[in-house]
């Protein structure tokens, strides 16, 4: 157990990182079943966290 602590990584300070981890077990789901192959479901994925970012990515680049 110690040596997972050791590894542990904080999630992404964002509001949308909710959003986000559930997309992720989403499609972790999907890929687990097989319905797509893994670099479809991870193009897919990485497409919809692009979408969900998008908004804050536009307002950053406005400061």
């Amino acid at each position: 157990f110690y040596e997972q602590l050791e590894h542990v990584v904080p999630t992404p300070k964002i509001p949308e990182w909710e959003q986000i981890a559930m997309k992720v077990q989403q499609y972790a789901e999907v890929a687990s079943l097989q319905q797509e192959t893994v670099p479809e479901v991870l193009a897919a994925l990485d497409r919809e966290v692009n979408l969900i970012l998008e908004k804050r990515r536009w307002m950053l680049e406005q400061k």
